[in-house]
């Protein structure tokens, strides 16, 4: 599902973002800034009117948009918090003290408490949720002393809980023998099933990276593979030569041309991914409806297999879009197994 909108909010879309609930009447009576919020410059020192100029600058140093929305909602949910409590909004008067209580408070705080899509779930956030959301509250005050906004930052008497370290299991042997034995090599998607897996064993990619790589940026002779990983940053990859030859085969005899090379799906649009086989078709229909009843969406795609069970897909968006009550224009795209678009 791809939704062309003019402002989708991020909390509609980031699946690991910390929902708050609306402001409360405190937060909302609350002015601006205090009389001592401004400094001889003129420089308002509420968390409100600094989350934007963090935004900005670290736009201008190159960070990922992904990076800057982790750190301006956190530092947007810090900031409710604070109102909530009846706390200062002000970073020069929010301390050790202040930062201690978002710790506690998150720690306390059940999964989904305030989302307004998601039913609470039983268990606390997990303790990778709540490192992420404090580091990044900590860049945030890093760059409130680089800018000279504060003295110092708190987070140098606040020691941040560690996230739990788990060993991750690994295929062993006779699990690499079976997964790539039921895969039927005689068929061009075998082929390409084949080869992704191969590549994927062999050089360890991000899954983002391996479905953004092409072929001019493959060069088989040398046997390296250039990729865009994360921070927009390349890097080169070196694969080896029983992977190279199959990479070859496959461009060379399997691989199909695009059916539309010129038209990317994504570009402009919000992507959303859901099964109506393995899913829950009610849950994913009730909140696309919520994401077009809440959000200036201009447009709607449904881009899917040819398979009989991947059409109710289309079936879902246009429910969605009748319960949301709502004109938005539909498109459905079928995709067939070969790669070529049939509507």
């Amino acid at each position: 599902l791809a939704c062309e909108a003019s402002a989708l909010s991020a909390e509609l879309t980031a699946p690991n973002c910390i929902y708050s609930s609306p402001k409360t009447q405190l937060c909302k009576d609350r002015p601006l800034a205090s009389s001592h919020s401004v400094s001889t410059r003129g420089t308002s020192t509420e968390l409100s009117s600094l989350i934007r100029g963090y935004g900005l600058c670290a736009q201008t140093e190159g960070k990922s948009q992904n990076t800057i929305d982790i750190a301006t909602n956190s530092v947007t949910y810090f900031r409710d918090f604070l109102c909530s409590e009846g706390l200062a909004t002000d970073v020069t008067d929010i301390g050790p003290n202040e930062i201690r209580a978002l710790i506690l408070h998150l720690q306390q705080k059940r999964r989904f408490s305030s989302h307004r899509l998601n039913k609470p779930q039983d268990g606390g956030l997990s303790g990778h949720t709540i490192n992420c959301y404090l580091r990044s509250i900590r860049a945030f005050w890093s760059w409130l002393q680089n800018e000279g906004i504060v003295k110092r930052s708190h987070f140098d008497k606040v020691r941040i809980p560690k996230p739990p370290r788990k060993v991750l299991p690994t295929f062993s042997d006779l699990q690499l023998d079976q997964l790539i034995k039921v895969i039927n090599t005689a068929t061009p998607e075998g082929y390409r099933d084949y080869a992704v897996i191969l590549t994927l064993l062999d050089t360890g990619p991000r899954v983002s990276e391996l479905c953004n790589m092409r072929t001019d940026n493959l060069w088989l002779e040398e046997g390296q593979v250039k990729v865009l990983g994360k921070g927009n940053k390349e890097r080169l990859i070196p694969i080896g030569r029983h992977v190279q030859r199959v990479l070859w085969r496959y461009i060379q005899r399997y691989r199909p041309e695009p059916a539309a090379p010129d038209h990317d799906f994504l570009r402009g649009h919000v992507l959303l991914v859901a099964c109506p086989k393995l899913d829950d078709f009610q849950a994913h229909q009730r909140k696309l409806t919520d994401i077009l009843r809440l959000s200036d969406v201009k447009s709607l795609t449904v881009v899917h297999m040819e398979v009989p069970c991947c059409s109710g897909l289309a079936h879902m968006a246009k429910q969605a879009i009748r319960s949301s009550g709502k004109d938005i224009p539909f498109e459905e795209v079928s995709v067939g197994i070969r790669g070529d678009l049939k509507s």
